[in-house]
Order: C-alpha cells, then structure tokens, then sequence
C-alpha cells in the first residue's frame, strides 16, 4: 500500500507535469497566433499606406498629363490665331 501510495502520488506528479506542459502549448500557441496576428495587421497597414501613395502618384501623374493637353491646346489656339492674323 505504500508502494501503491508513491505509484499514484508519482502518476499524479506526472499528470500535473504534462497538464502544465499543455497549458504552457496553449499559452505559446496563442502568443504565436497574436504575433502572426499583429504581423498581418502591420502587413496590411504597410499595403495601405504605399496604395495610398501610389493613388497619389497617379493623380499626380494625371493632373501633369491634363495640365500638359491644356498647354498644347492652348498653344494651338494662340498660334491658329497668330496665322490668322498674318
């Protein structure tokens, strides 16, 4: 029965052992999940920022390309008018 008695206490050490063990899984796991988490969010917010960036590029470019087709238009105009003028 004493034998019985340090069998069960040792099973019971053994069990409270791998149970801690599984906790402390869960517990890494979950760490490792919330990183992977902020991670994806940081991801995200980088795609945002240079989507965002790269819209403001185009408008740009847009904007030039317009501003260049009113010049020329312009220019036309002047010089339709200047060889009328002649």
């Amino acid at each position: 029965s004493h034998r019985t008695m340090r069998h069960l206490l040792l099973a019971f050490l053994i069990f409270c052992f791998v149970a801690a063990r599984m906790i402390d899984n869960d517990h890494n796991d979950e760490l490792v999940l919330s990183r992977r988490a902020a991670n994806v969010l940081a991801t995200i917010r980088g795609l945002r920022r240079e989507e965002k960036k790269a819209l403001e590029n185009l408008q740009d470019a847009e904007r030039a390309e317009v501003e260049e087709l009113l010049e020329q238009h312009e220019l036309q105009k002047r010089s339709r008018k200047i060889r009328r003028q002649l």
